[in-house]
């Protein structure tokens, strides 16, 4: 049976009402961090037997197998539509012969990429075999240099929305011309699918080749467009697509709607809308009003007419009904909402438009800038970062699409392999309220999450049997101009004693020890101690949480840290980690006197930022409070930053300036080197002749180096459900999470760190690295040793200087050891604080007032701050 767009809204609305349950959860309270909860903590989950009506409950159906690729995924017709590239031949290729079968073989469509270039399937590989005999090399043949290359083309595929019923369609992309290069084939654009097994297919053929006479590359590029039976595979209509690509043949066509009666619209990349009827005939072009903009997609609207959703100048998403009879679009007849922003799925229900972006599914009135969340996805246990919303079902289920992709970077950061993606479809099932088993819910609150993080919740709440983590979001209610406000909200709130269970913190963004002070925060070691299976306090590199603690507890923890220092060359400068301004002047007076400490972009803001950020322990003890600006050390530091330029104001006439040439000429002192992992320490080890000194920002007690976290969890010290916290928290200090390639720093975690410092130590050979590409001594012949990266210097000649690094030694792993073990301190940004003291500087800067009047200023302001934020 058919339903309306009336009916699906009514639908979804139900699901807004019910999707706490829905997800296995309890009702939360809102807005309110802490939320609520029903049972004991840790008691088995049991339904409730008198709740009514009904709830939506995740039910994921693993694709199959076979399909490795699903683009232009649509729910039509009952049917999940999508497209894949898929082998349908083969040909050969001597590349031994300079051969590649052409431009057209690999996808060139004019200068740039236009279709994905598959890897070749290699059955021989070129080379020369050596005959084993009296005459050895002399009596030596050439092995065969032909390739076999497998040919890929984009067939169209459905599948049932419970996962079943995986099959082909009848539709096949044209007829590749006579004499296109081998290997050539269209390539399906985008896509439209129509009700009623149809769909409009933009095809696009780059068939263009390298003249042999002229060495000029000759463009022979063809778009079509086709309405094709997917059943049966006849073409219904072609389009005449000549008014969209002139003067823009490699790609004018942008989106693609179609209204209740079967008249195509079409965006191109101008800006404007062409028409066409149901039998493909073309009717007009429409232009937007005003100034135009991008069109961001083609909706239908209630009444089953189209209309252009075009982003504006000020982040807007403005909404243009176009008339197919009068050829126009007209005037906006409202915005989206987009705080969060939106980026897909717009459609529409009764007198509501649906929405989607990696939050929520959304409801908006047209003409209303507000939006109703429907569905959380996270909720549902589901990551919007690459989802689909696909539609109602007939059983009323909500349907979803997504994808994921396991990383690996072989134990902690450092080779990345990307495997293949994984499918799934999400059905959330309509159930009896009465069936669904209720958990405990544990809220954390954030100020926006990212990408790894909504993982680890999504599997935390797939597997344990108790809990489940409802995330509080407050980055909803920061504006178009003002991004604070829902941490300035947050912070609010905590700090009035309405805590959640657990606090994300990224960046230092939120005063972390300043709520340690109020005991508003467990002390993390005693659980840590407790969890057995992690493995006690033992289970993560003690310099991390040595570096955490406050006043020697264990507030926070993080699943990962990166750092940022300043490094030198040992050798000139001293090999000790850390200096004070004395020693910083030391260096600085070896240098000629037109060099520069810092990179060429930096300006005197930029420097007070970073010595602040990652340094501000040395000013401010964050246990008492106490301050100390007013020192003839931080005063010396004032007096170098104003030799700094004021602003720097980059400019695309600029002439490139490579910093490591920089550094080895002289007129750089220090890199400012990033290490997230193990390779930037040997990067900085071949620099610097097997000698860096990371000396970080200069401060009185030389310690001038800083961890920085990748985000940190809290647990509430009122929290009813610690347990609870403290199993999240745990699985995310888990060998198992830090080493399934979803971080991109060091991983905390001593078993995960343990083996990424072995994959460090462990030499790529040509066998393992899969191919050869270096030749580090010149003989002619790719090394069997792999470099573990190379540093390329512009040092003016056509190849430029190259800087292998291999495999880490015993000896560089005990100076890297040494100098992680000797950092203390974390990053920690106060943006007000910052402001504060970028303030009272500016009067130094210009000359208006002394260092020591400037630092005194500072330490009373600053003293003041600080005690108020305790």
């Amino acid at each position: 049976m058919k339903r309306s767009l009336s009916q699906a809204l009514a639908i979804l609305l139900a699901l807004a009402m019910s999707l706490s349950i829905a997800a296995c959860s309890p009702s939360d309270s809102g807005d309110t961090p802490g939320g609520s909860t029903t049972g004991s903590p840790g008691a088995a989950p049991t339904p409730d037997v008198n709740a009514t009506g009904f709830v939506y409950v995740p039910d994921y159906l693993r694709i199959p197998a076979e399909i490795t690729e699903m683009n232009n995924a649509a729910y039509i017709d009952g049917k999940v539509l999508f497209t894949s590239n898929t082998v349908v031949g083969s040909y050969e290729v001597d590349y031994g012969a300079g051969g590649g079968g052409g431009f057209g073989a690999f996808g060139f469509g004019g200068f740039g990429f236009a279709a994905p270039a598959p890897m070749p399937s290699v059955d021989t590989e070129p080379g020369t075999d050596t005959a084993e005999g009296e005459e050895g090399e002399e009596n030596a043949e050439p092995t065969s240099t032909l390739q076999t290359v497998d040919l890929y083309e984009q067939r169209i595929f459905s599948i049932n929305p419970d996962g079943t019923g995986y099959e082909e369609t009848k539709y096949r992309p044209p007829e590749v011309p006579e004499g296109a290069p081998q290997g050539s084939t269209y390539y399906l654009n985008s896509i439209k699918f129509l009700a009623g097994g149809q769909a409009v297919v933009s095809e696009a053929g780059y068939f263009g080749y390298m003249d042999e006479d002229t060495q000029q590359y000759v463009d022979n590029t063809v778009q079509k467009l086709r309405k094709i039976d997917l059943n049966t595979g006849a073409v219904l209509a072609e389009y005449d697509t000549s008014p969209i690509l002139a003067g823009n043949p490699y790609g004018g066509i942008g989106m693609m709607g179609a209204d209740a009666d079967g008249n195509l619209y079409l965006s191109s990349y101008d800006g404007s809308i062409f028409l066409y009827g149901a039998d493909g005939t073309f009717s007009a072009k429409a232009a937007l009003p005003g100034t135009g903009g991008y069109v961001q997609s083609l909706i239908v609207l209630p009444d089953g007419t189209v209309a252009a959703t075009v982003w504006g100048n000020t982040g807007d998403i403005a909404i243009y009904p176009v008339d197919f009879a009068g050829k126009k679009v007209g005037s906006s007849i409202g915005n989206f909402p987009n705080n969060i922003g939106t980026y897909g799925g717009l459609g529409s229900g009764k007198d509501e438009l649906l929405f989607y972006d990696q939050i929520a599914l959304y409801t908006t009135t047209i003409g209303s800038t507000d939006k109703k969340e429907v569905v959380n996805w996270i909720d549902s246990d589901a990551s919007g970062d690459n989802l689909t919303y696909l539609g109602i079902t007939e059983n009323e289920d909500v349907l979803c699409f997504t994808q994921s992709y396991n990383f690996n970077y072989g134990g902690g950061g450092v080779m990345m392999q990307n495997n293949a993606p994984a499918f799934e479809l999400i059905r959330l099932v309509k159930t009896p309220a009465n069936q669904v088993a209720v958990k405990t819910t544990i809220s954390l609150a954030v100020n926006n999450v990212d990408y790894t993080l909504r993982s680890a919740i999504i599997d935390f709440n797939k597997k344990n049997p108790n809990y489940r983590v409802k995330i509080n979001d407050y980055s909803q209610y920061n504006t178009a101009t003002d991004y604070t406000l829902g941490l300035t909200k947050l912070n609010t709130e905590i700090i009035s004693g309405t805590v959640p269970d657990m606090i994300y913190s990224s960046g230092g963004e939120l005063p972390i020890e300043n709520y340690a002070v109020k005991g508003l925060l467990d002390d993390l070691y005693p659980y840590l101690d407790a969890d057995t299976t992690l493995g006690g306090r033992e289970a993560i590199v003690p310099f991390i949480t040595k570096a955490l603690e406050i006043d020697g507890k264990l507030y926070r923890v993080s699943p990962g840290f990166s750092l940022q220092t300043l490094t030198v060359d040992g050798s000139k400068f001293g090999t000790a980690d850390g200096w004070d301004m004395t020693e910083f002047d030391a260096a600085r007076s070896q240098m000629p006197a037109e060099a520069r400490v810092f990179p060429y972009y930096f300006a005197r803001n930029d420097v007070l930022d970073m010595v602040l950020s990652y340094n501000i322990e040395s000013y401010v003890d964050l246990a008492t409070g106490k301050c100390t600006f007013d020192t003839p050390d931080f005063a010396a530091l004032l007096d170098y930053i104003k030799t700094l330029q004021e602003t720097f104001e980059w400019s695309q006439n600029m002439p490139y300036i490579d910093e490591n040439q920089d550094i080895l000429n002289g007129k750089q002192l220090a890199q400012m080197t990033y290490i997230n992992q193990f390779d930037q320490f040997l990067n900085a080890f071949a620099l610097f002749n097997g000698t860096p000194a990371f000396k970080g920002y200069p401060s009185a007690d030389k310690n001038g180096n800083a961890f920085q976290p990748n985000y940190t969890l809290s647990i509430s010290a009122k929290s009813p459900n610690k347990d609870g916290a403290w199993q999240f928290i745990s699985s995310i200090l888990s060998d198992e999470f830090q080493s399934n390639g979803q971080m991109w720093t060091f991983p905390t975690n001593q078993k995960s760190f343990d083996a990424a410092a072995k994959t460090a130590m462990t030499e790529t050979t040509l066998t393992s690295q899969g191919y050869g590409w270096y030749d580090g001594d010149n003989d002619g012949e790719i090394d069997e040793i792999q470099p573990k990266g190379t540093i390329y210097i512009n040092d003016g000649t056509m190849t430029g200087k190259q800087i292998p690094y291999y495999a880490m030694t015993q000896a560089q792993y005990d100076r890297i050891m040494t100098f992680l073990n000797g950092i203390t301190k974390v990053y920690s940004r106060d943006q007000k604080l910052l402001d504060l003291i970028r303030e009272d500087t500016g009067p130094f800067f210009a000359g208006q007032k002394s260092a020591g009047e400037v630092t005194a200023i500072i330490q009373n302001r600053a003293s003041i701050y600080v005690a108020e934020q305790r």
